[in-house]
């Protein structure tokens, strides 16, 4: 997903927008907590693991298990 302007609004004609809100929710889902990667997760998708102290920030890169 690539990085965009964070305004939507006026000017945008209905598929725009309904793009434009769609890649903002999907920036919102890119960051998580817990034990494990989220089940919907996607490549690039960061969380992090408080299964231990410390903590670690871990990424999905796309393939199986984590990095």
């Amino acid at each position: 997903m690539t990085q965009a302007n964070p305004i939507i609004g006026s000017g945008k004609t209905g598929i725009e927008y309904r793009t434009a809100d769609n890649d903002g929710k999907q920036a919102l889902l890119n960051h998580h907590k817990g034990g494990s990667a989220p089940s919907y997760k996607e490549a690039g998708a960061l969380w992090l693991d408080d299964s231990a102290t410390p903590w670690k920030l871990k990424m999905y890169d796309g393939r199986t298990g984590s990095r």
